[in-house]
């Protein structure tokens, strides 16, 4: 059995969970804004077992937040926080764990969960799903990323163009991978892991800073871009 060596930064910037009903996001991206219900409807195959469980967590308080575990055997868990539940310095969002190493030719299992509630402008076709096993994800859409309080989901092949908080996307010659991540859920999904390498990837929903939204946490490593290592 193989594990993950995640780089776990600012650990101790991040505290226990988020309570759901009294929860108010300072918005990393776009504003507070209701995400729209899904335009897209589900392939008729759902993924073959590769919804990947959640660890139980008990909300606190608000505006700190714990994310999940970051490594288990073939499992990647990443946990995407606002300006103020980071806590950091700079005042940048960010993806934890944001550099990561996982075995190559594995199919991997990852839970990102998202305590974003703004929405941001996205690359045109940025809102379909690339990559993952069957072309789907899972969405768990839920207040505060708190799975307990899920209101719906949804295996879904794409999101509204104007419902998407971040991407997890990869975009070198040797491997693709897109995922939208609606705001204020958690996102499930499996794909399988390329060659040994280095493999940057990007959040290229604009949740950055300055005019365009591309500085600040889009240009700093390690907040809404990284390198994966296969090895």
């Amino acid at each position: 059995m193989r594990f993950f060596k995640i780089s776990h930064k600012r650990a101790a910037a991040v505290l226990a969970g988020v309570a759901a009903a009294t929860f108010i996001a300072s918005v990393a991206c776009g504003g507070n804004q209701a995400a729209p219900e899904y335009a897209t409807t589900a392939p008729t195959a759902t993924p073959q077992a590769h919804s990947v469980a959640q660890p139980t967590a008990t909300p606190t308080q608000a505006p700190t937040a714990t994310p999940a575990p970051a490594t288990s055997a073939n499992h990647l868990y990443f946990t995407i926080l606002t300006e103020d539940q980071a806590g950091t310095p700079d005042g940048f969002p960010e993806y934890i764990p944001g550099n990561f190493t996982v075995p190559a030719n594995t199919l991997v299992h990852v839970a990102i969960r998202d305590f974003d509630d703004g929405t941001a402008t996205i690359p045109t076709g940025d809102n379909k799903v690339v990559g993952t096993t069957n072309g789907t994800v899972k969405i768990i859409h839920a207040l505060n990323g708190d799975i307990s309080a899920a209101t719906d989901t949804a295996v879904v092949s794409q999101l509204p163009a104007g419902g998407v908080a971040h991407t997890f996307t990869f975009t070198g010659p040797n491997f693709k991978l897109n995922v939208p991540i609606p705001p204020l859920s958690t996102v499930e999904f499996s794909f399988k892991t390329p060659a040994p390498g280095k493999y940057n990837w990007q959040c290229y929903a604009t949740c950055g800073a300055g005019d365009s939204g591309w500085q600040g946490a889009m240009t700093a490593d390690g907040y809404m871009k990284g390198v994966m290592t296969v090895q």
